[in-house]
């Protein structure tokens, strides 16, 4: 692991890893993916009630963080060699590290979204696969 990801607060809290692995998520791009969710929700909920159902929730939460997670992470590890020479790992975005913390949190950020399934409508399958 790397000395950055090393990194702990006062309490021992890895907040630099946190910080890192949020970074990593790209946060300007988070509702890339959880904008959709939101649209989907809004036009099958028959009540305003049911825009905030316990399933419509996590589907948000998931979509908002951990598959942004997933996404760029995955991204990361492929592009490892392309990023070396872009100027937005510098500043916006972070470099993928090779920290098996961060490849870690990639897969579990993955398995979240297969926990998604038995929460919803076997029609929506289709659309949380792709």
């Amino acid at each position: 692991m790397t000395d950055h990801a090393n990194r702990t607060n006062e309490r021992g809290e890895p907040t630099a890893s946190v910080r890192y692995l949020l970074k990593l998520s790209r946060p300007r791009f988070w509702f890339y993916l959880a904008g959709p969710v939101v649209v989907g929700v809004a036009f099958g909920a028959r009540s305003v009630s049911e825009l905030f159902t316990p399933v419509a929730l996590a589907l948000f939460a998931y979509f908002l963080v951990p598959a942004n997670v997933l996404l760029y992470g995955v991204n990361d590890v492929f592009d490892a060699d392309v990023d070396e020479e872009n100027p937005k790992k510098e500043e916006r975005e972070v470099r993928f590290e090779g920290s098996r913390g961060v490849v870690a949190a990639v897969a579990v950020s993955g398995l979240l979204g297969l926990a998604l399934f038995p929460l919803t409508d076997p029609a929506a399958w289709p659309w949380l696969a792709g």
